[in-house]
């Protein structure tokens, strides 16, 4: 709970569009049921570009990373790309905002 705190707090507070923290390992997953660690990587993307659509960013937190191949181990083909992990491990693979976000509202609107 705390590492979700801070990273919205990192990514609020570093400027007005709410962009994602620059961190650099997806070394862990998700710290809570329910609640997802989106790996970003070749793109920007922003806690708004979710809330626009509706999207409830208390169930997210992002690590974003410059490249693909500093994490060979997701088998990301291409960038950008992103990899959402719950608390076992990789649960949904795009390269398509659009994807992420579709898996984003279903998933998390429950």
């Amino acid at each position: 709970m705390l590492f979700l705190m801070t990273i919205m707090m990192v990514g609020s507070g570093s400027n007005q569009d709410a962009s994602v923290p620059n961190l650099y390992a997806p070394d862990r997953f998700s710290d809570e049921n329910g609640k997802y660690l989106i790996y970003v990587a070749g793109t920007e993307i922003s806690y708004d570009d979710f809330e626009r659509k509706g999207i409830n960013t208390y169930k997210i937190a992002f690590i974003r990373n410059e490249s693909i191949d500093s994490h060979p181990v997701l088998e990301l083909e291409k960038e950008p790309a992103d990899a959402v992990f719950d608390t076992k491990g990789v649960v949904f693979k795009t390269y398509a905002i659009d994807e992420l976000i579709n898996f984003s509202l279903e998933e998390l609107d429950e």
